[in-house]
Parts: structure tokens; sequence; C-alpha cells
């Protein structure tokens, strides 16, 4: 009988079992493997995405994610502001800022806890 190369399999009485122990053994290693490496591919593909949309904000364009929500930029104006430890009255420069509002497919399955959304399915 072969001795396991998995450390884990215990070396069993019945070389049946021990084969099959074997082969259960091998079948998970393959598959943590194919896993690991559609966990990098999945990774990479979600940084892809996030990199895009921001690249897109930066550019001063709105983003929209069908079902989900969309992501865009309001300029804000110079306005006064006050110190709130001095009370002391600060200029605040004109700045953009980012906001996100959620769509309704979303916005449905936050408030009644529905069942996830497939691709093109919309409330």
């Amino acid at each position: 009988m072969k001795t396991p190369t998995n450390p884990s399999i215990k070396r069993s009485a019945s070389p049946r079992l021990s084969n099959s122990l074997l082969s259960a053994g091998r079948g998970v290693e393959h598959t943590l493997q194919t896993v690991k490496y559609a966990a990098r591919e999945t990774l990479a593909a979600a940084f892809r995405v996030f990199n895009s949309i921001a690249s897109s904000l930066e550019n001063g364009r709105r983003v929209e994610l069908r079902g989900f929500g969309s992501f865009g930029l309001k300029e804000r104006g110079e306005r006064a502001g006050r110190n709130p430890k001095t009370g002391e009255s600060v200029a605040v420069e004109a700045k953009r800022v980012m906001y996100f509002k959620a769509g309704l497919a979303l916005r449905a399955r936050v408030d009644h806890g529905s069942t996830e959304i497939s691709r093109g399915e919309q409330r």
C-alpha cells in the first residue's frame, strides 16, 4: 500500500478505503488550487472595475451600475466655515464631493430582504 501524499489523510487498515481517501485528498488539493487561481482572477477583475470607476470619477464622469447604483460628483463652491474649537471664521476651498445613490434593485433587496437579483432582472 502506498503512503498517502497528504499528511492529514491517515493510513487505513482497508486498502480500498485508503485508495478512496487518497483520491479524495488529491481531488481536494486540485480543487483548492483551482479556487486559489479563481480567487486571484476574481480579485484582479474587481480591482480593474474599481480602478475604472475611480478613473471615470477622476475625469468628472458619472458611473452607473444598473440595479446596483450610481457614483457621481457634486461641485461645492468656496464658502465660509467655522473652526469648531475657536468659533473663528475660516475660508473653505471649492471642491468636488463624490456621492453614491443606490439603485432600485439594491434598495428593494436591502429594504425587503429579497433574494439576489440576477443579471438583467430589475424591479
